[in-house]
């Protein structure tokens, strides 16, 4: 069998990346597949300023693989590095949620999910839009972007003093941030309503336990759109508690719509941020989402990671 010409781009600043310097994690990297005589691994420090070089660098080597470790916002960069390519993309998941990871079926430890990279597969997976951003996961707009803002400020600190500090905001903030007016056009209907939490996942989210519920299918071409009615100041904390033991689908006060497309309009005209895939963007409504079936060519894991479900 013919060896695999990989190239791993990093980026040391990414969740769980941090504890390693650039030089120990190209060192964990080497060390894990050195021996695996069916992958030829090739660091490369991941630097956004320097996308234009590492993409013409990817293309004259001719690589075969490209692997990016870090974050769900790391791997959307190098996904658009590798557009017009179609070289496979596999995922070392180095962020704070890895959900593209996870819902692919890896192990979110960083070994395990190297060896299950090693004995992987192409395939395709769907691409959801916003405007001109394309995402993997999911876009939010409204409380949690406020929440983002406080973990980015926090990122350096140590975890005893940044996840309690979330855990204060994200309280505070449940009862206290302002509820938006909203219109969702789809193909099929439209609808105005209030909401404080509104999210559009890249095909629909299951009915997993979690903050964000594991994704079962990632190629039905539908997106999924969750909003949660704005009813009172408890509707959030209750639903919160409902994402934890799974049973947030059968709750009234979030609405639940699958779709192809939507257009989102607020009642604002000024520039508000979004949070997509882990990453604020600054953008003015309205906010058209629609899915790219089929449009991502990636690496998916030949023995996907067992969770309880």
């Amino acid at each position: 069998m013919k060896q695999r010409l990989v190239a791993v781009i990093y980026n040391p600043h990414a969740g769980t990346l941090l504890q390693h310097a650039d030089k120990s994690f190209e060192e964990f990297i080497y060390q894990l597949t050195q021996s695996n005589n069916l992958v030829d691994i090739h660091a490369i420090q991941f630097s956004a300023s320097k996308l234009a070089d590492i993409q013409q660098q990817v293309i004259e080597q001719q690589y075969d693989e490209v692997w990016a470790a870090g974050g769900d916002g790391t791997i959307i960069s190098v996904a658009k590095m590798l557009k017009e390519t179609n070289i496979p993309l596999g995922i070392i998941p180095g962020g704070t949620m890895n959900l593209l990871a996870r819902d692919l079926g890896f192990s979110l430890d960083l070994t395990q999910a190297v060896y299950q990279l090693i004995d992987s597969t192409p395939g395709y997976i769907d691409v959801a839009q916003l405007n001109d951003e394309p995402f993997f996961c999911i876009a939010n707009i409204g409380l949690s972007t406020r929440l983002t803002e406080t973990r980015e400020a926090l990122r350096q600190q140590p975890g005893w003093i940044r996840w309690p500090r979330v855990a204060f905001e994200t309280i505070k903030n449940m009862f206290v941030y302002p509820p938006l007016k909203i219109r969702v056009v789809t193909p099929d209907s439209e609808i105005n309503i209030k909401t404080r939490a509104l999210s559009v996942s890249n095909n629909p989210l299951g009915e997993s336990i979690g903050l964000i519920p594991e994704r079962y299918h990632l190629n039905k071409g539908l997106l999924g759109i969750y909003i949660t009615r704005s009813r009172s100041l408890w509707t959030l904390p209750k639903l919160v508690l409902k994402f934890i033991n799974g049973s947030w689908k059968q709750d009234t006060d979030i609405l639940d719509i699958e779709t192809p497309k939507a257009d989102i309009y607020i009642d604002t005209h000024r520039t508000m941020k979004v949070m997509i895939d882990g990453e604020l963007h600054k953008l003015a409504p309205p906010y058209h989402f629609h899915v790219r079936p089929n449009a991502l060519n990636i690496l998916k894991p030949n023995v996907p990671q067992k969770r309880d479900l």
